[in-house]
This record gives structure tokens, C-alpha cells and sequence, in this order.
């Protein structure tokens, strides 16, 4: 048995709009620029504080290369 108002004789389901009763108007969607922003600016963030390492990286990076290129190979 299906609660009243959920289903019609002929068998179909009714519309949502038939089915929701509700007081608040429906959401209508619109831009929202300062939640936009948050990802730029994090990303911003995240380069500013990232690049001072760069050079830390440069140098370590091709240190570790050569020194495990030259160094002793396990199991041989």
C-alpha cells in the first residue's frame, strides 16, 4: 500500500512538485566570487612559501644522482 498521494490510478509516480510540499522558493544558483577565490589564493599560497625550497632542491637533487650513480651497488 503506497502512502496517499505518491502514486496515481493510471499507475505513474507525480511530479516532484506535486509530491514536495514546502514553504521556501526554490534555490536558484548563482555566482559566488568570493568562494571562487579561495583556490587561486591557496595555490598562490602554496607557491609563495614552495619557491624559497628551489634552490635547496637544485642543488640536492643532482647531489643525490651523481653520488648514487657512483656509489656501491647491492648484490654484486
Amino acid at each position: 500500500m503506497s502512502a496517499p498521494g505518491t502514486s496515481r490510478t493510471d499507475g505513474t509516480l507525480p511530479s516532484a512538485e506535486t509530491v514536495l510540499d514546502t514553504v521556501t522558493p526554490p534555490y536558484v544558483g548563482r555566482p559566488n566570487a568570493e568562494t571562487d577565490a579561495v583556490g587561486p589564493t591557496y595555490v598562490l599560497g602554496m607557491v609563495i612559501v614552495s619557491v624559497p625550497f628551489l634552490p635547496l632542491l637544485a642543488l640536492v637533487w643532482p647531489t643525490r644522482r651523481v653520488l648514487s650513480a657512483s656509489g656501491p651497488r647491492g648484490g654484486e
